[in-house]
């Protein structure tokens, strides 16, 4: 079965994994978005995935510092080009920027089942205030109505509007290349069956346009043929022309050569002559010259004429390659149906087989009910009713075997049967005291674990809040040095482990993987005195807070600190008892407080007089 997730991208199983296994500062990154997305309409499914393509093969995050480990998983994973959105998560009111009711728009015609994926969407791409048509011209109406705005057509097409100078501009969708990673977004979402009377519908249309060319072709071809006879038979005549006047003027150079002697009038209508042949040769001239030009002319026609023919064989062949391949798609969704109407066929001849069996088998049923409804009457007069998931045979040999007991008792005890009746109800009542306080025993025991189970998981809740409540703090003390740190509450094994990390190991860059952090995260008992002291000072500020502890109290706290984590843990201090309102704070410290200032009656010192030595008498 194809993996749902593929059409995303590349291992997209192995990034969700590691998605899940690795630890992140913000919330778990979100994606790939299109898991969450469904297209309504599948008329729209081309446009809509090459407008919103790219963000539904994206993720997204909170926080800006966990791009670094998100990038790095994507290029383990052979994802390089998917982007990674960072956004807050706020979920804000977007209803203002909808248009009425009535206009579809990309944000209508999708059905988002996370809100936060509908936000980013919005965001990114506008999808609330883009409309959709089926047609150009729907969607360029819709534009007009509406004064400006972006609509996306079903045929294929983007149009932009600006209210500013009532300018427009359209632009054709381009198809995807086959290698484009958005080309397979919605497809398992289109009716198989729907597709393929499209693409019935598109074959002959293509065969329609193919049929009109070759009409168009042949009636170029007849045309060019005419033109270029024509060209022939001018040539030809121009050619006859030019022997002619060779010819003419050959013979007449000849007689003037043989009649030189004759008499001038010879000589005048020779020169006549001469002067008709001279204005036929003119005329001549003339055609061959007006057929030239016309030649010349037909020309650039012509060979638009041929590139144009030269265009539509292109056309002609591109629709006949694609009418090709839309057969033989035809004819594999054929095999299949062929094969379907045959398993269909199959298990019709197989139903009608078993409807056989199951009708001899009603008919046995019949015969055996009959039997059974007759010995259970006969049954009901020796007693109840008794419901029991044993066979025949053990109840036989248990009947038998209670006979055999019956009729030893009888032999043994004496007493009348009316006897044995009493016995047998005070038996009962004894029998029915001890079930009705068996089962008030039962309620209170069950009463007893729901109120247990409501405490433990009050508890846990309890637990759960202070532990998380505790972390919160200790971060946020810790952050005031400059250090990172977490605490890890192991309640099962009721242990209690300190993570802290310097500011000199602080993140370097994102690309570094969770194993690198977790090593430069020291374990208090590696870090210096004066750390460790600020580590359980802020463990300790973690605990009172969480605790709400009236009256806190320590004790040379500063004992092995350095004057710089000294003056850090005593502010701590302070600004901890003047946040804590109707909490009394105390501490000791034996050194030199001569950087805090009383600020009564909030903060007061007391300073005890150093000790003195006394003499024993």
């Amino acid at each position: 079965m194809e993996d749902p997730l593929s059409q995303y991208g590349k291992n997209m199983q192995d990034v969700m994994k590691f998605i899940d296994d690795t630890q992140w500062r913000g919330q778990k990154p979100m994606g790939p978005l299109g898991i969450f997305v469904r297209l309504e309409n599948a008329d729209y499914w081309n446009v809509m995935r090459q407008h919103i393509g790219k963000l539904l093969l994206s993720f997204a995050v909170t926080d800006s510092r966990d791009i670094g480990p998100l990038r790095a998983i994507l290029k383990r994973t052979k994802n390089f080009d998917t982007r990674i959105l960072v956004s807050s998560g706020d979920l804000f009111d977007y209803s203002q920027g909808e248009p009425p009711a009535q206009y579809l728009t990309a944000l209508r015609l999708l059905k988002i089942s996370n809100p936060w994926v509908t936000r980013l969407l919005i965001d990114h791409a506008g999808i609330e205030r883009i409309y959709v048509a089926p047609t150009r011209k729907e969607a360029e109406e819709i534009l007009k109505e509406r004064g400006d705005g972006v609509a996306l057509s079903g045929m294929g097409h983007k149009l932009t509007r600006w209210r500013i100078d009532g300018g427009n501009k359209s632009e054709a969708i381009r198809e995807l290349p086959v290698k484009d990673p958005r080309s397979s977004l919605f497809r398992q979402q289109i009716n198989q069956s729907d597709e393929i009377e499209k693409m019935i519908r598109r074959g002959k249309e293509l065969q329609l346009a193919i049929d009109s060319l070759q009409l168009s072709e042949n009636r170029l071809d007849e045309q060019m043929r005419g033109m270029q006879e024509r060209s022939s038979q001018f040539q030809a005549t121009g050619r006859a022309l030019d022997a002619e006047i060779r010819r003419e003027e050959e013979e007449l150079r000849l007689k003037l050569e043989e009649d030189q002697a004759d008499s001038p009038v010879t000589l005048a209508v020779l020169e006549q002559l001469k002067e008709e042949k001279e204005s036929e040769k003119e005329s001549f001239a003339e055609q061959l010259a007006h057929v030239s030009s016309q030649k010349r002319d037909m020309a650039p026609h012509v060979m638009a004429l041929q590139r144009k023919v030269d265009a539509l064989k292109g056309d002609a062949e591109a629709s006949e390659e694609k009418r090709q391949q839309i057969v033989a798609e035809l004819a594999t969704e054929a095999g299949a149906l062929a094969q379907a109407h045959k398993d269909k066929q199959h298990y019709e001849d197989k139903k009608t087989a078993e409807q056989g069996k199951l009708v001899g088998l009603r008919v046995v049923a019949d015969e055996i009910t009959a039997a059974f409804t007759e010995l259970d009457g006969k049954a009901s007069g020796f007693s109840e009713r008794e419901v029991t998931t044993r066979s025949s045979q053990a109840v036989e040999l248990e009947i038998t075997n209670l006979n055999n007991t019956l009729s030893r008792y009888e032999a043994r005890q004496a007493k009348s049967s009316a006897q044995l009746e009493r016995e047998l109800e005070v038996v009962k009542k004894v029998h029915d005291d001890h079930v009705k306080l068996w089962n008030m025993l039962w309620k209170i025991y069950e009463a007893l674990q729901q109120a247990i189970q409501s405490r433990r998981d009050k508890w846990f809740k309890f637990l759960a809040y202070f532990s998380a409540s505790c972390k919160a703090q200790f971060m946020y003390h810790l952050s005031s040095r400059g250090y990172f740190g977490q605490v890890q509450f192991k309640h099962i094994e009721q242990r209690l482990e300190l993570r802290v990390q310097k500011d000199d190991q602080a993140y370097e860059r994102h690309e570094e993987t969770q194993e690198a952090d977790n090593r430069r995260k020291k374990d208090p008992a590696s870090l210096s005195g004066g750390e460790k002291s600020l580590a359980t000072l802020c463990l300790l500020l973690s605990m009172w807070d969480v605790g709400s502890i009236p009256i806190r109290c320590l004790d040379e706290f500063d004992v092995y600190m350095d004057n710089q984590n000294r003056r850090c843990c005593i502010k701590m201090l302070t600004d901890a008892a003047k946040s804590s309102a109707g909490r009394q704070t105390i501490i000791i410290t034996p050194q030199s407080i001569d950087n805090v200032f009383s600020e009564p009656p909030v903060v007061l010192i007391k300073q005890m007089a150093d000790p003195r030595a006394s003499t024993i008498p």
